[in-house]
């Protein structure tokens, strides 16, 4: 679990009985190995945007959150879908130096908002944690999603870090 002044971020993985575990918790994975169901939570000063209520296939949830993180930095509003459900994950850069992320789908609509060298930050340690795991658990997953890796290394660098 990453956390960086109020802002947690974590891995859950799905058991076939519908049970969340840490990922780093997780021993092993017997599931498909392209579609790994989980969740991600993600909370900032404790309110939620990201929970196990929006378990997905999370081997491509981190990805799609990745892809829409890197498209706000470059143009200011990044989306992505969720991979089975019509819920859509946005982030928007709110003036030099805060993002918001929004939920929304059917009921649900979260947000939240925070400083957005820590929410980077933040993000990317459990990002990078996750596709740490994934290939501990899934050997051979990471060359899938060499380019998301290489995407979050580079934060740091537009951090300053």
């Amino acid at each position: 679990m990453s956390g960086f002044i109020g802002i947690e971020v974590d891995t859950l993985l799905r058991s076939p009985v519908g049970e969340f575990a840490r990922i780093a918790d997780v021993g092993s994975y017997s599931g498909d190995a392209s579609h790994v169901p989980g969740a991600i939570e993600l909370s900032v000063h404790g309110a939620v945007v990201l929970d196990r209520e929006l378990w997905d296939d999370v081997d491509w949830l981190w990805p799609y959150v990745i892809q829409a993180i890197d498209e706000c930095l470059a143009f200011g509003l990044g989306e992505r879908y969720f991979p089975d459900q019509p819920i859509v994950f946005r982030v928007e850069r709110i003036g030099d130096r805060r993002l918001m992320f929004t939920v929304q789908g059917g009921a649900i609509d979260r947000m939240v908002a925070a400083d957005t060298a820590e929410l980077l930050a933040a993000v990317a340690e459990a990002a990078l944690d996750f596709f740490d795991h994934l290939e501990r658990l899934v050997p051979g997953s990471e060359a899938t999603f060499v380019e998301e890796i290489a995407r979050v290394r580079s934060w740091a660098v537009q951090r300053g870090g």
